[in-house]
């Protein structure tokens, strides 16, 4: 757990609002172990380095690609790539694999090849490189020679394999390693070296890479080509861009990753305070993007930019708004207007603002981990009802089946519902992609604790009965 029970509801309050808040202050150290500075008045940078010791945490969707072949979707592309490429071994079977690591991986357009319209667009620049612009390219032979899978990655980007290392492994392990991930670390890490243009000037990066077969991924049934799936590869980054800073004691973590430079993750953290291994709607309290506005004290920041050789984090102040919203614990979120169960409209300010916190569950009548933590949520409710609101927000496709699950099962408390067919209002904006979601307020409407899942309402319990107690 990242906090124990001894702590005050004030260190709890220090802990998950200051977490964003405390990110920048007059009190910042920028002695000789600072790594901040101010090109202006308004623009706040913050350095950079490349590490490949994994001591932060990122979601698996930052860290973990998958790697496809071009072949059936863009036959145009493949044969003129593979035109370019030398040292194909022969094998039973085979195919070369391509990413594009300048935009994003091609992967995607595959992956979702019934939009052929809008990933052709996406493509539609790349189609037309020529060889020099092939090293912006990442590529890799997959293919089966008997019982092996054999896969080799032009890992210095020369258009050639007979001087890359061959990897092989058990023609089963593509299914049976089911991306444990004490499995995967115990693969080879390659040295990827890769180009960019970053405003018309070329940055070269080396990334540390594992590549994997990998046919049994969830995405991998949405393909139609066989050979496609049977020779996919995983990627795994292992390596990403860190920085610190310190701002009256308390360190912050900072970490880059992904592998487009405009559209990386950026993650944001005290680093008291532990990343979840479970659940993952709480980790994204510590995700920002390129973009993104960032509330540091009383002033706002606009996450601008990244150096273009990614060692150096720029951020710019923006005027002031007191009326600035977020879904992220410490920032203060809009009075929501909801619609009850009989279709009539309230806002969360509505329902008994006199007591300490409101507690926002959304959840369906179609998610069995919501169902579980019913009998959880009655318990919270008969224990704290002094102390807490619960605002259950049903995102259904029936009404009925709503109000049917909420009488049987006896949920007595305020009940919001919001139509499946149409992702808006509250769900949209709070960013809601996991159910069921537990989101604690206090009485200013500010976000105390955000997760997802049984863990999550363990934690948020434990903040409620401090206050409790």
């Amino acid at each position: 757990m990242f906090y124990k029970n001894k702590y005050t509801i004030f260190y709890l309050k220090l802990t998950f609002f200051n977490f964003i808040s405390l990110f920048f202050l007059i009190g910042c150290n920028n002695g000789i172990k600072s790594n901040i500075s101010f090109e202006n008045d308004n623009q706040l940078q913050i350095q950079l380095n490349k590490v490949s010791v994994d001591d932060t945490y990122f979601n698996s969707k930052n860290v973990q690609f998958l790697v496809l072949s071009l072949s059936q979707l863009y036959p145009e592309f493949y044969i003129e790539n593979m035109r370019l490429l030398k040292g194909i071994p022969n094998l039973d079977s085979l195919l070369v694999s391509t990413e594009y690591f300048q935009k994003g991986n091609y992967s995607l357009s595959v992956l979702f090849q019934k939009r052929k319209i809008r990933s052709k667009e996406y493509l539609a620049d790349t189609l037309k490189m020529s060889s020099r612009f092939s090293n912006f390219h990442m590529n890799v032979v997959s293919g089966f020679d008997k019982n092996k899978q054999i896969v080799i990655v032009d890992a210095n980007n020369n258009n050639n394999f007979n001087d890359d290392k061959v990897y092989k492994f058990d023609k089963n392990f593509r299914f049976s390693h089911n991306n444990n991930l004490k499995i995967i670390d115990t693969l080879p890490i390659i040295n990827m070296e890769l180009q960019f243009n970053y405003n018309n000037k070329i940055q070269n990066l080396v990334r540390k890479i594992q590549v994997y077969p990998f046919s049994n991924y969830f995405y991998t049934q949405m393909l139609d080509d066989g050979l496609t799936k049977e020779l996919a590869l995983g990627l795994r980054l292992k390596d990403y861009w860190k920085g610190t800073l310190k701002c009256n004691s308390i360190v912050y973590n900072i970490g880059l990753q992904g592998i487009n430079k405009d559209r990386m993750t950026i993650m944001i953290k005290p680093n008291s305070l532990k990343y979840s291994t479970i659940d993952h709607i709480y980790n994204r309290n510590f995700e920002y993007k390129i973009n993104d506005t960032i509330k540091l004290t009383n002033s706002l920041f606009k996450i601008d930019s990244i150096a273009e050789d990614i060692s150096k984090l720029f951020l710019i102040k923006l005027a002031k708004d007191d009326d600035f919203f977020s879904y992220r614990m410490g920032t203060k979120i809009l009075n929501f207007e909801l619609s009850d169960l009989e279709g009539n409209q309230f806002k969360i300010l509505d329902v008994d603002s006199g007591k300490k916190y409101t507690l926002l569950d959304f959840w369906g009548t179609w998610c069995k981990p919501c169902r579980e933590l019913t009998p959880d949520l009655k318990r919270i409710n008969q224990i704290f009802f002094r102390d807490v609101n619960i605002i259950g927000i049903a995102y259904d496709k029936s009404l009925e089946d709503v109000k049917k699950y909420i009488t049987v099962n006896e949920m007595n408390w305020k009940h919001a519902f919001s139509d499946k067919k149409s992702r808006s209002g509250i769900i949209r904006d709070l960013k809601i992609t996991s159910y069921p979601t537990f989101i604690l307020l206090d009485e200013n409407r500010v976000i105390v604790y955000r997760g997802s899942g049984l863990e999550a309402l363990y934690e948020v319990e434990k903040i409620i009965k401090e206050v409790s107690n």
